[in-house]
Parts: structure tokens; C-alpha cells; sequence
């Protein structure tokens, strides 16, 4: 019985280019800056941190100290409309800063 050695180097390559891409996307998820506008800190600016920030307003959702300091943008202290104002711009305008 023959072993075919190129389809065994090919897998370990493989193994090899999939683990290496891994190990990057994770440093990089480690090391990447997080978008002020990330109110829910997943990784994106979208709709979704628009939606925390206008519960938080209206009084419809219990934010977390460090919530209420990410919702408020705009740092006058206040979460309100200025603020997913500010949201909602950046998530249209894809300001990811």
C-alpha cells in the first residue's frame, strides 16, 4: 500500500495557512481600537448600538455605569437625543472611529 505524500503535505499545509489566519484574526481582535461609537463593544458600529443608546434615553433599558459613559458621545454628562443622534450618523456615514 502507498502512502501518497503530496496529499498528506497538502493537508498539513492547509492545517498550517488555517491556523496561522486564526492566531492573526485573533490578535487583531485584541489589538484593534474600539469605535466610541461600539456601544455594545461587539466589534461594529450598527444599528444595534443605536438601539441600546435610545432605550438607555427613553428609560426603557438599565444601563451599566460604563454604558451610560459610552451612550454619551458627546460628554456633557447627559445620554439624549444629541447622542444617538450622533450614533445614527455614525452608523449611516460608517464612521467607525
Amino acid at each position: 500500500m502507498k502512502r501518497c505524500v503530496f496529499g498528506s503535505l497538502f493537508v498539513v499545509l492547509i492545517l498550517a495557512v488555517v491556523l496561522a489566519k486564526v492566531l492573526v484574526t485573533k490578535q487583531s481582535e485584541i489589538t484593534s481600537p474600539m469605535s466610541p461609537y461600539d456601544i455594545n463593544q461587539d466589534g461594529k458600529t450598527n444599528s444595534l448600538d443605536c438601539d441600546i443608546a435610545y432605550d438607555i434615553m427613553q428609560g426603557a433599558r438599565i444601563a451599566t455605569p460604563s454604558m451610560l459613559e459610552r451612550c454619551d458621545i458627546n460628554s456633557d454628562g447627559l445620554v439624549d437625543d444629541n447622542d444617538v443622534c450622533l450614533i445614527f450618523e455614525a452608523v449611516l456615514g460608517g464612521d467607525q472611529t
